[in-house]
């Protein structure tokens, strides 16, 4: 690991966690806020060339863009320009039409938590793909219209959150329109100048196209850059380790930084803004997959204690939980292990195990990201960062695009922030909060 400065103590063990993550042909470059100290380290290569990375080179950082759209919508409110519970709708040309649940309305506040209900991505987008490594480039915002228009919402608005990268990318187009310019212009003006944030951007000049670090797939390959002309607000930004760092610092203390208001508004807890209604179609199917697990289990003579008994009975449950959530897929634990229990009871199949163990699994594989009772921040994750216990509380976000990973995150509670960037699509999630988890031990 190349370091550009030194940080006694905890560094070496940051630097082998920052070195077990790199991807093939790769680099990585690390940034740390520790105790009031700032350190930003590479590790790996970042080119053919064998170029060690350099505090100044260039990366896609992905859907980390994600907070730096909310934040602009933060700013905004506070000056007036908009308000979170205005509709979308309110800001689009009158020939755009977006779909609605019942008579309620999609609103800014829906679209920056991922409560829009609108999908993660549109469905048109493929028919304008050209190059499928770089998947964005030909979809025009006459497409997203297009794709809205005709869209059909699945569940109520502000009931569930789903990830969206449209939803996200509507929001930064509908705020470049309020203000009448470009996305880029936007954050440019709101967030990148007040923080001194010099290079961050989504068009690169001369000088930083020379320094922009070539993205790699996940065996090594050299890819090619993403463009997001209809979406820059999902994803479009690139930036250097050294500028992430700042607006992550921003983001952490804000008290006496740049922007503190707006970042305080982003970090509030939102609540969900309609209740959701149950749906019979993930139990029907948590139902299918009990009775295909009886099925399989009578067809084959299936008998407790091998490994297809054990995929018959578990791979439903995990299915039905993936799909459903927890209550689908604590319906199809039920369901499963009873069917089971009668179907095996000459063998002395120890039901209330399979019981207990099926619901722990259901459990497990259902914690994907949702909208819980407690609310969302705008744009920003959040959860303990140890998961049987009440540590500290992470906001993070990650990012990637087709050759680049990012991870940013930090702990308020105890001033540590972590920003990942690699020029490889293999993900480091894993890298950021393993650091975190360091730099939380030292406290």
């Amino acid at each position: 690991m190349v370091e550009t400065d030194s940080l006694d103590g905890i560094w070496p063990k940051v630097s082998e966690i920052a070195s077990g993550g790199l991807g093939a042909n790769a680099g990585m470059m690390v940034g740390v806020l520790h105790d009031g100290e700032r350190r930003v380290a590479g590790c790996g290569v970042l080119d053919a060339g064998r170029q060690p990375p350099d505090q100044h080179a260039i990366l896609e950082i992905g859907s980390v863009t994600k907070v730096f759209t909310t934040l602009l919508l933060a700013d905004m409110v506070l000056r007036g320009e908009v308000a979170l519970n205005d509709p979308a709708q309110k800001f689009l040309p009158d020939a755009v039409h977006l779909p609605t649940w019942r008579g309620r309305e999609i609103t800014l506040l829906h679209l920056a938590t991922h409560t829009s209900s609108l999908p993660r991505l549109p469905s048109n987008l493929w028919k304008t793909v050209k190059d499928q490594a770089n998947p964005y480039a030909n979809y025009q915002v006459s497409d997203m219209y297009e794709f809205l228009s005709d869209c059909k919402l699945k569940r109520p608005i502000g009931s569930r959150e789903e990830y969206s990268n449209l939803g996200m990318g509507l929001l930064g187009h509908v705020l470049g329109l309020v203000a009448g310019k470009s996305y880029e212009e936007l954050v440019r003006e709101r967030i990148l100048r007040p923080l001194g944030m010099t290079d961050t951007t989504i068009a690169l000049s001369a000088d930083q196209q020379a320094r922009l670090a070539p993205g790699h797939t996940s065996d090594g390959k050299v890819t090619v850059n993403w463009d997001t002309p209809a979406l820059p607000g999902c994803g479009a930004l690139r930036s250097n380790v050294n500028d992430v760092l700042t607006f992550m610092a921003a983001s952490m203390t804000p008290a006496t930084r740049p922007l503190a208001e707006a970042v305080r508004f982003c970090q509030r807890l939102y609540p969900k803004t309609a209740a959701g209604w149950p749906s019979w179609k993930p139990y029907a199917f948590a139902l299918i997959l009990s009775g295909l697990s009886y099925w399989v289990q009578w067809k084959f003579g299936l008998v407790p204690g091998n490994t297809p008994f054990g995929l018959a009975l578990f791979v439903p449950i995990f299915l039905a939980a993936w799909f459903g959530g927890l209550g689908p897929g604590l319906f199809c634990t039920g369901a499963t292990v009873a069917g089971t229990y009668y179907l095996q009871h000459d063998h002395n199949f120890g039901w209330w195990v399979g019981l207990i163990f099926g619901g722990f699994f259901s459990l497990v594989v259902s914690r994907r990201a949702g909208l819980r009772a407690r609310g969302a921040m705008l744009g920003w994750q959040y959860q303990r960062l140890n998961l049987f216990d009440r540590g500290p509380r992470v906001v993070w976000h990650n990012g990637g695009t087709g050759g680049y990973a990012s991870f940013v995150g930090f702990t308020r509670e105890t001033e540590a922030a972590v920003v990942v960037l690699a020029n490889s699509e293999k993900s480091v999630d894993s890298v950021g909060v393993d650091i975190l988890k360091v730099l939380n031990a030292e406290r």
